[in-house]
């Protein structure tokens, strides 16, 4: 597996959170859930900028471009490095104004059984970006 194999893969992957988190929070009624499935979708972007900045980088060498698109990775790494960020101060934002309104929120087991679920693909996708990362020093 190469580096845009696991980009195309991170891609897929979140969206099947995403979907299974939106469907299931729209179901019981879960504000959270349902946050965490738009977050998902959030993370489907960063993976497939990504992805794009992996396919350029690899293009040979051009007229307009004599040493090569190797500088496209590094500009999706930032790019998806600014989306994250940007990601993260939102989730930051939504929390804070769901802490201060005070909805009420009800038990669910199958919410926090998708939530444990999520969890654990959210790590063993993290372990597999790094991995192929650091072997093929990508900073995407």
């Amino acid at each position: 597996m190469d580096k845009e194999k696991v980009s195309l893969l991170s891609a897929f992957v979140n969206f099947f959170l995403a979907v299974f988190k939106l469907v299931i929070g729209l179901l019981i009624n879960s504000a959270a859930l349902v946050a965490d499935g738009i977050h998902s979708g959030v993370d489907i972007i960063s993976s497939f900028g990504a992805y794009l900045g992996i396919k350029i980088a690899k293009k040979p060498v051009d007229e307009r471009h004599p040493y090569g698109h190797y500088r496209a990775e590094s500009l999706a790494g930032l790019f998806v490095t600014i989306f994250l960020a940007g990601s993260g101060i939102w989730i930051i934002y939504e929390a804070l104004v769901n802490f201060f309104t005070r909805k009420e929120e009800t038990f669910s087991p199958l919410a926090i059984a998708l939530v444990v679920i999520t969890i654990i693909v959210n790590e063993l996708m993290a372990r597999l970006k790094f991995y192929y990362g650091r072997r093929e020093e990508s900073l995407s």
